[in-house]
């Protein structure tokens, strides 16, 4: 069985590096361009690996360079008797694969995969946290928007470390849960791009936002303590309006793609163990 993992950041360098150490003929390619040797590659893998996102823009593939390389340009590429793996496919992309009859994988669609890279990124934000915050963790108030997979991993590593949480939360059952286990909770309501943030206590030492959705709206922004740092850890279009950010000189940090730079190695295993078990239970 030969892998092929192709662009990326360097977590499919280390993807590659453990298949190769359990037995199986892996090869990393960065795609800094195309030619007939990339393409006889890719023809002759079993399993092809795409990038974590696969595409930033939903116009070209997610590389480490600055080179582009168009999605149709690689995807058209792969063979019918390869499995392809990779992250946040557009529906564009799946409708695609779907149409020419290419089995795929989105890590994405997985529950295992996204609860472990869950976890890198819920650590990886107190990381970075901890660079911008000039106090310790414990004793701090610390606000979570959002009690999804990060929201629910963030605030229990925090208040493992003796953080005051308060979590706003959406859904009845996330709030719900939030406060049987001890944390303050906020029912957060939202209409358009408009929120009830605003009524939350101007108190907070550190907010993380986890939510893609523009829910700290003008009302939150004019009343937020100037010390405040708030961390947006959501994909796009992120947390809040980055005209508002400047508009009210907000300490707003965009975090994103926390696994890849922060524990690559271990965010590597991931991906590697994932196509494993993948491998496994279809030949199971």
């Amino acid at each position: 069985m030969k892998a092929l993992f192709l662009g990326g950041d360097v977590r499919q360098k280390y993807a590659c590096e453990y298949l190769i150490k359990n037995n199986i003929d892996a090869e990393y390619e960065s795609l800094d361009h195309i030619d007939d040797v990339v393409k006889m590659k890719i023809k002759g893998a079993d399993i092809i690996a795409l990038p974590i996102p696969f595409s930033r823009d939903e116009i070209n593939v997610n590389l480490s360079m600055q080179n582009k390389i168009r999605i149709y340009d690689l995807i058209s590429l792969i063979n019918r008797e390869s499995i392809t793996f990779g992250g946040q496919f557009s529906k564009e992309v799946k409708d695609y694969f779907i149409s020419h009859n290419i089995t795929y994988i989105d890590y994405f669609d997985i529950e295992a995969f996204q609860i472990q890279n869950a976890l890198l990124s819920a650590e990886g934000a107190i990381y970075y946290a901890k660079q911008k915050f000039q106090r310790c963790i414990y004793g701090s108030e610390i606000a979570i928007l959002g009690f999804g997979r990060i929201g629910k991993i963030l605030a229990y590593l925090l208040h493992l470390q003796g953080a005051k949480i308060t979590v706003c939360a959406r859904k009845d059952s996330d709030f719900t849960w939030s406060r049987l286990i001890g944390f303050n909770g906020v029912k957060m309501k939202i209409s358009g791009n408009m929120s009830n943030l605003n009524l939350i206590d101007n108190k907070y030492d550190i907010i993380f936002n986890t939510i893609p959705s523009w829910i700290m709206d003008e009302e939150f922004a004019k009343r937020k303590n100037s010390n405040t740092i708030i961390i947006d850890l959501a994909s796009h279009p992120f947390g809040i309006d980055e005209k508002l950010v400047s508009k009210y000189n907000l300490v707003y940090y965009r975090e994103t793609g926390i696994p890849g730079r922060y524990a690559p190695e271990s965010a590597g295993e991931i991906i590697a163990t994932t196509i494993l078990n993948n491998i496994n239970n279809m030949e199971g």
